[in-house]
This record gives structure tokens, sequence and C-alpha cells, in this order.
């Protein structure tokens, strides 16, 4: 037993001397899962919601060439978990339940002591230290941790309920026909909330590989469960790509009806408008071709960026938009507004640069670019650590050659 407590001491001490540059990042993500808590006090974000709604008020991290690499996705504390995603009124639901909870242990522990048994205390000290545990960690992500402490609480109770039976009158047995509405009730729940998204997810799944299109899977997802986003926002896909290039008005009003029905269903995610705004940006170029479809397509992108304020690609690719329509003034602001939230994004400082030199400001555009290629050699050293951080110090090699070529052109020629 010596051995083991030094080996795991030596084990701590040497993971606590090693240098780490997340040390602090708990005290981030409660500060930043506390805004979630502002913006929806009463009834929070909605019961599993947090991971989804998390990425809008993910922390900077200033020290790190890529601000927004590290995505907010946990609270890292289930009672601060409990606060963002159930508000006050999820707080007051917990602490009636962890006040019942503590009733039923301490019966079960007087019972135990009673009887002389050693093993109750030694649950009760387990379920404590799951408990101390969840207040710095998401245990509730972990069904097999949340269910060991569950079976060990509910041992412990047991004793208690165990000795209340002794006390008390004998309990009688339900009748018949409250078993059979029970085995009814349960069983229609499992049957609509449980194996239904199961075959719905199943579904969706074989739709996306299958390689004639899978509408009639989709069709079948959407029967067993219609109320998944997702599904409607595939079926917009498969709609505006079945008639190919290029899109037409049945296709186009087919994909937009069931965007917004994702968007009704899911009003929080980015994703269905930015998908919505994509969707009339092709209809402006290849349907419409008027003012009030780029309108449509900007007040899309306007909501996505509205939705996730923390993404750089949003304004970026709404600067696109600007740019082929012809609106000089509103690219440049969208392309600031893209590298507000990440300095270091690559693309979006070239796309800075050629969007000066298009205006015929020369020497903007070669500040612009010379400002791209510095900040590319100061990360140069750096390793991205994910898809995100890969695609902020992504270097366009074509598109800054092109640019360097058409500007030491415009060099010569003034």
């Amino acid at each position: 037993m010596l051995l083991v407590l030094l080996s795991a001491g030596a084990a701590v001490a040497r993971r606590l001397r090693a240098g780490d540059p997340y040390f602090w990042d708990r005290a981030l993500i409660w500060r930043a899962s506390l805004e979630a808590v502002v913006e929806r006090p009463v009834l929070g974000v909605g019961p599993g919601q947090f991971q989804y709604v998390a990425a809008r008020f993910s922390p900077p991290h200033e020290d790190r060439p890529v601000r927004y690499g590290k995505h907010l996705d946990q609270t890292h504390s289930d009672p601060m978990r409990l606060l963002a995603e159930g508000g006050c009124a999820g707080v007051l639901a917990g602490l009636s339940a962890l006040a019942a909870l503590l009733l039923a242990l301490g019966r079960g522990l007087r019972s135990a002591a009673r009887d002389n048994d050693a093993v109750s205390p030694a649950l009760a000290a387990a379920v404590a230290a799951l408990m101390a545990h969840a207040l710095v960690d998401n245990l509730s992500e972990r069904p097999a941790l949340v269910l060991t402490g569950a079976a060990m609480a509910g041992s412990i109770a047991a004793l208690g309920r165990r000795s209340m039976d002794k006390r008390g009158p004998p309990r009688r047995s339900p009748s018949r026909a409250a078993l059979v509405l029970t085995g009814f009730g349960l069983g229609s729940i499992y049957l609509w909330c449980v194996a239904g998204p199961y075959l719905a997810d199943v579904a969706w799944r074989r739709s996306l590989s299958d390689p004639g299109g899978g509408r009639p899977l989709l069709e079948r997802a959407i029967g067993l469960n219609p109320f998944h986003p997702a599904y409607h926002e595939r079926a917009a896909e498969i709609e505006a790509s079945r008639s190919g290039s290029p899109l037409v008005p049945l296709s186009f009003a087919g994909s937009v009806l069931e965007l917004e029905e994702a968007r009704r269903l899911d009003p929080e995610n980015a994703g269905w408008a930015l998908d919505e705004a994509r969707l009339w940006r092709r209809a402006l170029f290849e349907i419409f071709h008027d003012r009030s479809s780029q309108q449509a397509a900007s007040r899309a992108y306007e909501e996505a960026e509205r939705l996730a304020p923390r993404n750089p690609f949003i304004p970026l690719e709404r600067a696109t938009l600007f740019a082929a329509t012809g609106d000089a003034a509103a690219a440049p602001l969208a392309v600031g507004r893209a590298l507000a939230i990440e300095p270091n994004f690559l693309e979006a400082r070239l796309v800075q640069a050629k969007l000066e030199l298009d205006s015929g400001r020369f020497e903007e555009a070669r500040r612009a670019f010379a400002e791209a290629v510095r900040r590319r050699a100061a990360a140069g050293s750096y390793q991205p650590e994910n898809a995100y951080e890969r695609a902020i110090l992504n270097w366009n090699s074509s598109r800054a050659a092109e640019l360097e070529s058409a500007l030491e052109r415009r060099a010569g020629g003034s």
C-alpha cells in the first residue's frame, strides 16, 4: 500500500512540475459559461444544448497564433452546466434533488451504523469523491461514472428505505391495471423517444453515403423523427442538387422551405443560416440576378454572423459576396470583421490586399500583402493542432503569387 501511495504521489508531482499552457483554462471556461447564463438566466439554453451554442462564448487565447483554436464545448463543471442549460429554474430543481439525495443517504448511513455495516460508509465516500470531481469536470458526459455513482448511492439509500419499511405498515402491491398502464406508457416512450430516433438516425446516415442521393432514406428518417433539423438540412441539399447546375426555381423553393424548417427547429444554429445564405447566393447568380436575392443572401449571412460571432469564415465569405456584386464599401468592412476575430487569418489578409488593389489603392494593397507575408513568417514554426487552426494559417500560394505579380506590375508601371 505504501509503495502504491508513493508511486501515485510521484506521478502527481511530476505532472504538476510539467508546464501546462492551459493551466488556467477552467477559469476562462467558467467565465465564458457565465456569459451564456447571463444571456438566458431563467431557463438556460436547454438541456444538452450547451455544446451546440458554446462556440459563440469561446474565450480567446491571446498568447497563441490562433485566438480561437480551442473551441468551447463543455462547461467543465456539472453545477455550471446545470446553471447554463437549466438556468435558475434548473439550479432550483438540482438543489431540490441534491437535498433529497442527501436525506436518503443520511437515512441509509444511520441504518448502516445500527447494523455495524462498514461497506456503506465506503460507498458514501466514493459518491462524495465523484461529486467533488463533478465540481471541476462534466462527469454527466460519462455514463459509466454516472451509473456507478447512482448504483452506489442507491445501495446506501435502500438501507434507509428498508429501515422505514420495517417500522411502517406493509405496502400494497400495484394493481394489474396499473402495471398494464405503466408498461404501455414505458413502451410508448421507448418507441417514440428511443427506437424511432435511432432508426431515423440509421436511415439518415445511410442517405449520406447513398450514391443515388438518398432521398427515400431521408424521407424515412424525417417520417420517424421530423424534429431533427439536420434531416431537413440534408433534404435541402438533395433538393438543390437534384436539378444539377444551374439551379432551377422549383428546386430552390423546396430547398428554402426545408432550410426554414431546420432554422425553426434549431434557431440558435448558425449552420442553417449559413446554408440559407449560400442557397440565396447561388440563386442570385443562377436564377434571379436581382437585388432582392442579394439582400436575402446578405441578411442570412448577417444572421449567421450574429449566431457565430467568433467564426471568422462567415464574414470573409460575406465579403466575397459583396465583392462579386460590386459593393466596394461593404467588402473591406466584412474582411475587417474576420480579421478582428483572427488577426492571423492569412486567407483574409490576402483577400484584403486583393480588394485594396481592385479598388485602385496600391499603397494600401502593398502594405496589406506585406502584413500577410509578415504574419505568415511569424507563425511559420507553429504546428496547428486541429482543422480550424490549419484553415486559419493556410497560405494560398497561387493567390499570393498572383497578388505579388500584380503588385510588381503595378509598381513597374508607376
